[in-house]
């Protein structure tokens, strides 16, 4: 006789293993978030967020470290909002962006398989701030709210993938060049 309870499980086996399939990587690697970086590597997952350094008086510099899917332009527009926020925060009604510098690693699986498994884009800006309005200087309080709209659009499947295709190839000339 056939124990019919051993059937009745069948269901649920199913919907627990169909919960473990993995979804597509643009879901796994999130696009970085407007929030402070931890400032450490945990559980696998690299720095992700921003972080600032007081290099005098008037003048800041801003990191932003994102994931495999961040647009370079997004991570530019973190940098900014964060420098907008720290302006307003410290009683500067106007900054300058004074210097601007990215990076980006690839580490690689193999040899043969061309897709980076730990890519860290870098953005990092070096900001002046002023009491007064001055030439070339931005108003803080503006930038960072205009700013903030614009970060709280949704990033879409297609924009995570065009990232990710932006992040192969330039993974791919940076290979290219280390091997010539």
């Amino acid at each position: 006789m056939i124990d019919r309870s051993a059937f009745a499980a069948i269901p649920l086996v199913t919907l627990l293993l169909g919960g473990c399939a993995l979804p597509d990587r643009a879901e796994v690697v999130p696009t970085t978030e407007y929030k402070p970086d931890p400032g450490f590597w945990s559980l696998g997952l690299h720095r992700n967020g921003f972080s600032e350094e007081r290099i005098d008086d008037q003048t800041w510099k801003v990191r932003v470290f994102g994931t495999a899917t961040t647009e370079p332009s997004r991570m530019d527009l973190i940098a900014e909002t964060r420098a907008a926020e720290i302006g307003s925060t410290n009683g500067f009604p106007y900054f300058k962006i004074i210097g601007r510098d990215g990076s980006l690693s690839c580490d690689y699986r193999s040899y043969y398989d061309p897709r980076p498994i730990n890519s860290l884009p870098k953005s990092e800006i070096t900001v002046r701030y002023a009491k007064a309005a001055q030439p070339d200087y931005l108003p803080t309080e503006q930038t960072f709210t205009e700013n903030r709209a614009k970060l709280q659009m949704p990033t879409t499947v297609e924009d995570r993938a065009l990232a990710d295709q932006r992040l192969l190839t330039a993974c791919a000339v940076l290979r290219e060049r280390r091997a010539g």
